[in-house]
């Protein structure tokens, strides 16, 4: 442990204004941001956190982002957890550590297909708005579960980057095109695909016209149809990409390929007694509402 303290004692820092310099002053709390330790050592310092509470919510952290939730049963009256009992915890925890909470960042994200019926939730005696929609981890969740303002959101970024790519690059070479594509948009349009990839045909079409419109503009493309131009560049179309993706992820999940519990996502029925293959999968039906307040 001698090297983490020698990089984390005897910091100091100035600061420049033009030709001036400020007197040195030395740094005794705090990680440099950028730092390779920096996470590491920051998930250390909160690592105790979820010790705070009762089995009756769940947390789940990532970096710095908290999420505390906590399932409501449709089918029974029994709907009394004390979510800002819980908040209070949380900040007296944040208080004891110096780790203040930037209440204009919270909010409460209830997950139902009704208008949810809850108590306000407060932190240090600060409201905490009731959104319908909230951006985690870069997806953009609804209420509901449907992903169209997702999809609308990354559309409108992956067409802008479609455009600078065909502005910006002086060579037409078709290879070049294509790399930039791949490597620029593409990862836009299937980011975390798996999690929210939708059914509505709107938006697998809202989907599939950015590379529509990108690939139409390619030298020598003008006069295919679409289906044309991806067999001429040797690509697939996105929906084939989703799907393949949602393919690979079961298949991780059923064979234990991942750190997760399968009978979260299917009920799984392995029988030989049926025809075709014995790994019959089942997805649930929900019964019950979510209630989610997000730090």
């Amino acid at each position: 442990m001698q090297w983490i303290e020698d990089f984390l004692s005897g910091r100091s820092h100035q600061t420049k204004v033009g030709n001036s310099l400020s007197e040195v002053a030395f740094i005794i709390s705090g990680i440099v941001q950028g730092s390779c330790l920096g996470p590491v050592l920051f998930l250390l310092y909160i690592n105790d956190l979820p010790d705070i509470f009762d089995d009756v919510v769940t947390l789940k952290l990532f970096a710095d982002d908290v999420k505390l939730y906590s399932n409501i049963a449709a089918v029974s009256s029994n709907t009394s957890v004390n979510i800002t009992e819980q908040l209070n915890k949380v900040a007296k925890w944040a208080s004891d550590w110096q780790l203040p909470i930037a209440h204009s960042k919270c909010c409460v994200f209830n997950i139902c297909s009704k208008t949810p019926h809850h108590t306000p939730c407060t932190v240090d005696t600060e409201n905490i708005p009731s959104v319908e929609e909230v951006i985690d981890l870069g997806i953009t969740l609804h209420k509901s579960l449907k992903f169209s303002s997702h999809v609308s959101v990354i559309c409108c970024s992956a067409h802008r980057r479609a455009n600078l790519i065909h502005k910006c690059f002086y060579s037409k070479d078709v290879s070049s095109l294509l790399s930039a594509f791949t490597t620029y948009v593409r990862p836009i349009l299937e980011y975390c695909c798996v999690v929210w990839n939708s059914l509505l045909v709107k938006d697998i079409n809202a989907l599939e016209a950015v590379q529509r419109r990108f690939t139409k503009r390619i030298p020598g493309m003008k006069n295919l149809t679409y289906y044309q131009r991806l067999r001429a560049l040797g690509i697939k179309s996105l929906e084939v990409r989703r799907l393949r993706a949602d393919l690979l992820f079961t298949y991780k999940l059923v064979f234990g390929l991942l750190d997760v519990n399968v009978s979260e996502f299917f009920t799984t029925q392995f029988s030989n007694k049926r025809r075709g293959h014995r790994y019959k999968l089942y997805v649930s039906t929900c019964k019950s509402s979510c209630q989610i307040v997000l730090f």
